[in-house]
């Protein structure tokens, strides 16, 4: 009970425009104490549904949305939260025109190493990459050092980018059909552009594949880094005709 609201508590020090809001933090007042949440109603497509409906999106729309999400990543790092849990699935695109992070069930204060490590999150499209009790989040999505030791900022950003190579290029950064091939490849290789690039334009490749290295101090210094890089690559901070913006 005490991690819960430990947890809830931490998250409802983020404020920001793309990040789920939590209003109220507390505990029934009855013999059972069971803590609770009040938080804001967001209704609309995830991320990974957005991709999958009419047909390919212009990159610069998906960078739009990303760079929307990555702004609420950043306002909960600046809070000293680490979501550890990034992926198309805990974005929502709500009806009010705001991308959405979601789901902070995983999250950390930066440096909090007294906390279990030992439950895997559950993804119906993963399940062959996500083996029960092995690691803490998705594998698919996690960064190098997360499958031996604590998630960083850095880790976060490592989850931003492939979620963004996913949906630029249509398939995450490495083919595998296991988590330990997966493992296996994320700690020696780095991922490697594909063939067709889809018209992206090359500033964007390079500042998405930096965000990629398997060294997470090779990586953008921070997600604030990240996201300049990737607004000066659509020479806008605002998609009006989604009511995308800062």
């Amino acid at each position: 009970r005490e991690r819960v609201l430990r947890e809830a508590r931490m998250l409802a020090t983020v404020s920001s425009p793309n990040v789920v809001h939590v209003f109220e933090v507390g505990v029934v007042e009855d013999a059972t104490a069971a803590p609770y949440l009040v938080m804001e109603l967001v209704e609309g497509p995830t991320l990974r549904e957005f991709l999958r409906t009419q047909g390919p999106r212009p990159w610069s729309e998906i960078v739009a949305v990303v760079l929307a999400a990555a702004r609420g990543l950043w306002a909960a790092h600046r809070q000293g939260v680490v979501h550890r849990d990034f992926k198309p699935d805990n974005v929502i695109l709500a009806t009010d025109g705001r991308p959405r992070v979601v789901d902070f069930g995983l999250a950390r204060a930066v440096g909090d190493d007294d906390f279990d490590t030992q439950r895997s999150s559950g993804d119906p499209s993963d399940s062959m990459l996500t083996p029960t009790g092995a690691v803490m989040g998705t594998p698919a999505y996690m960064a190098p050092e997360c499958f031996a030791g604590p998630c960083t900022p850095r880790s976060d950003q490592y989850s931003l980018c492939v979620t963004l190579y996913e949906a630029l290029f249509g398939s995450r950064p490495f083919q595998v059909r296991s988590t330990e091939e997966l493992r296996q490849r994320i700690v020696t290789e780095d991922p490697k552009v594909p063939r067709d690039r889809r018209g992206v334009p090359p500033r964007l490749i390079a500042a998405l594949m930096r965000g990629l290295h398997r060294d997470p101090d090779a990586r953008h210094r921070d997600l604030g880094q990240l996201i300049t890089a990737l607004e000066g690559t659509t020479g806008t901070r605002r998609l009006g005709a989604m009511g995308i913006g800062a």
